[in-house]
């Protein structure tokens, strides 16, 4: 279970691998808290549900990463938890649902860093072999 970052001219990719889907998107959102902010420092007071639906795999993997986008700027939050409660992936319709756990900003106890707009559908990627999750998009910076 791993993120990385990927280089782009303009953006920032992501790439993440897991065992599972669970772990996947748990690693996804870890990662695009590390390129905001230090989440090492984000104490997991609060919680904030959420719940997103795509038509696809890797639709869902994009709409799931704004979903923490927005709820983060909604909220004025940082995240230092996502705990993922399921996943369901169907032909036709996927849907997740999980709970976040953060606090309220305070610029300099968390130490932000790089300002996340959107994930987007450029560099899309989702491949699951033989029980291996590998997922990858770009993120607007």
């Amino acid at each position: 279970m791993s993120f990385e970052y990927l280089e782009h001219e303009a953006d920032v990719g992501i790439r993440v691998e897991a065992e599972t889907l669970e772990n996947l998107f748990s690693e996804a959102a870890q990662g695009l808290f590390t390129l905001m902010y230090n989440p090492k420092r984000v104490a997991a007071k609060e919680r904030v549900t959420f719940s997103v639906s795509a038509d696809s795999a890797e639709h869902l993997f994009v709409e799931f990463l704004n979903e923490i986008i927005s709820l983060a700027g909604l909220n004025e939050m940082f995240f230092a938890s996502c705990d993922i409660k399921t996943v369901d992936i169907t032909e036709g319709r996927s849907h997740i649902r999980g709970v976040l756990g953060g606090e309220k900003i305070d610029r300099e106890k968390h130490e932000p860093k790089t300002e996340v707009k959107a994930a987007t559908y450029s560099g899309l990627k989702f491949i699951q072999q033989k029980g291996h999750y590998t997922a990858q998009c770009l993120l607007d910076i």
